[in-house]
């Protein structure tokens, strides 16, 4: 959906969002609304229990503004308060609120226990899994091993999926060490590459996910989530010729149509003082 439509702006368990995090998201929606207005002009709700004790994470309440901003509006204090004093969730079913009160007691009874199996995504066949949208996991691990099923089982149905390659080049080195030896200088973590992988798999009609904001008005953004409907080989070429071949995708996502993306370029910190890498690879 094209965001310069949006009228509203949700925002749930506000108490465990830091002031910081709520300044980013008011100059995100201002650069997406092209406006000077405070969050881009949209209606902003938020909601919370505002006696939550905040997450141990959050260094700064969203009700008290760090000394930095000052004189820039305080966000929180442009808000009206409306307390709601009637608990209406759950009323008709309270299979929930017993669990998590089992939970709370450590008295998970064997009803409880086939509660929860029913619904936890990964005991069910992966076949199964493949229709649906989300699959919940707990830890990366797990959730590599969720997305090797899911491409294993592609694999046995005979689908082609191709693995890409970053390029990776040392600039500004500061010691002595080749491009072809660099392996032991990239993080390991991907939060500290740019946000580009090391490596991929894709291909025709997979549900991929952006990690990096492409463009803003277009809502091609870090999260927006599409089906790859064609792979572009560099070249004019119909397949993949090299390992380090990267492509460009044409990805389908859903009310925002078909959008062209392209491998991105980013520069991150080498380890052990080695300088800097640049690197290449889809976004």
């Amino acid at each position: 959906m094209n965001g310069k439509i949006w009228e509203f702006l949700f925002i749930d368990v506000i108490p465990m969002t830091p002031y910081q995090m709520f300044s980013m998201i008011e100059s995100h929606y201002r650069q997406l609304k092209n406006s000077d207005e405070l969050f881009g002009n949209l209606n902003v709700i938020v909601c919370g229990d505002l006696l939550q004790l905040p997450s141990v994470a959050t260094r700064t309440p969203i009700y008290k503004q760090p000394a930095r901003y000052f004189p820039a509006v305080h966000l929180w204090r442009t808000f009206n308060l409306a307390e709601l004093t009637e608990n209406i969730r759950q009323q008709r079913d309270t299979t929930f609120a017993d669990l998590l009160n089992a939970l709370r007691v450590a008295e998970l009874r064997p009803n409880t226990l086939t509660f929860c199996y029913l619904r936890n995504s990964l005991s069910l066949p992966i076949s199964l899994l493949l229709t649906r949208p989300f699959a919940y996991v707990q830890i990366k691990s797990k959730l590599d091993g969720h997305n090797n099923a899911v491409l294993n089982e592609y694999r046995a149905a005979g689908t082609q999926i191709f693995k890409i390659l970053a390029k990776d080049v040392l600039l500004h080195a500061q010691r002595n060490v080749d491009n072809a030896n660099i392996d032991k200088s990239v993080p390991k973590d991907d939060n500290k590459t740019g946000e580009l992988l090391k490596e991929l798999e894709i291909f025709v009609d997979a549900r991929v996910m952006l990690r990096a904001n492409i463009n803003i008005e277009k809502v091609l953004v870090n999260g927006a989530m599409g089906n790859t409907v064609e792979i572009v080989w560099p070249l004019h070429r119909r397949n993949q010729m090299c390992a380090t071949d990267i492509p460009s995708v044409r990805i389908a996502f859903r009310r925002d149509g078909i959008h062209f993306i392209e491998p991105r370029i980013v520069e991150f910190t080498a380890l052990h003082r080695y300088g800097n890498i640049q690197r290449r690879q889809l976004p």
